[in-house]
């Protein structure tokens, strides 16, 4: 966030927003606000600008700071206020985005990530037993054992094995 050279004082604040439907800490708080601190000197603060706010859309208290509410019922009801501006946009820029086509391009995604996930898996899976028994087979030949028992021990073939022998 800072180019080399460019003073701390000048990084500007950032803020990570997480807006959650459950309570994180089981604290019954509507928001929980984190800052940098020393774990050994709780007053001393980095001061590099950096909050990170945790939403709790499930509490139902009486806390909930001035400007939340009607977000917090949104998100738990998916209730549009008409007289809120920002949750009017929201729930436009919901309703544009949950279509059944982006759903339908999301699921082809996610499917895609599965399969690509699934196929290197398998291809680690496969090269890690193959050098398995690449390596069972130098150890074999290394203490002097007939080559035709390491065939049967590591289902490689004779030529395989003679050919690790000459490496």
């Amino acid at each position: 966030m800072l180019h080399k050279g460019v003073a701390f004082n000048k990084l500007k604040p950032s803020y990570v927003i997480f807006i959650c439907t459950f309570d994180t800490f089981g604290e019954d708080m509507s928001v929980y606000k984190f800052d940098m601190r020393c774990s050994d000197k709780l007053d001393l603060n980095l001061g590099d600008g950096n909050c990170t706010i945790m939403l709790n859309t499930a509490y139902t208290g009486k806390n909930v700071p001035e400007g939340l509410e009607k977000l917090f019922r949104y998100i738990r009801n998916m209730e549009c206020c008409e007289d809120d501006q920002l949750i009017t946009e929201i729930h436009e820029r919901v309703r544009e985005l949950n279509t059944a086509e982006r759903r339908q391009v999301l699921h082809t995604l996610d499917d895609k990530l599965n399969e690509q996930y699934s196929a290197g898996f398998s291809e680690g899976k496969d090269a890690g037993y193959s050098e398995g028994k690449e390596s069972t087979a130098l150890a074999m030949l290394k203490e002097g054992l007939d080559i035709m028992l390491i065939s049967r021990v590591t289902g490689l073939s004779k030529e395989e094995i003679e050919e690790l022998r000459d490496r």
